[in-house]
This record gives C-alpha cells, structure tokens and sequence, in this order.
C-alpha cells in the first residue's frame, strides 16, 4: 500500500490513535494496535487474511492486509 492509499484510509478514521503510520524498521502500525498487543491481543495470518485475536484466543476482526486489519481494528473499537 502506498501514502496515498494510507491516508485516503486514514480519512476515515475519525481519532488518532486509530491512524495508520509508518514505523521505521516495522512497516505500518497505529497506536491503537500498539496499545491492544500490550493489553494481550495478537494478530495471526491465515491464508491471506490477517486475524486479529483478544486474550482469549477468540477472533475480533479480519483483515485481507495488515493495512486492512489496521483500519477494520480502527473502524471497530471507535
């Protein structure tokens, strides 16, 4: 995905935490995923799509790219 791509998605999030950036040396992120991995959550890839899972295992929200699982993650906790 390119800067425009990423900001046309990050148009639709509505806070910041939810916004999709570029981390040197990891690629994209949001600190909205950064805080949900310390609270326990992980994401998974199953095929081509990304799972993101609570403490418990259980699934939350997909996504067909990181990217995607960034903005459907920022879509679903607003």
């Amino acid at each position: 995905m390119n800067k425009l791509q990423i900001n046309k998605l990050n148009d639709q999030i509505s806070y910041e935490e939810g916004k999709i950036y570029w981390e040197h040396c990891k690629g994209y992120t949001s600190d909205l995923m950064k805080r949900l991995m310390k609270q326990g959550y992980y994401a998974v890839k199953a095929g081509a799509i990304y799972i993101l899972k609570n403490q418990d295992g259980e699934e939350v929200v997909t996504g067909y790219s990181w990217e995607g699982l960034l903005f459907n993650t920022a879509k679903l906790f607003v």
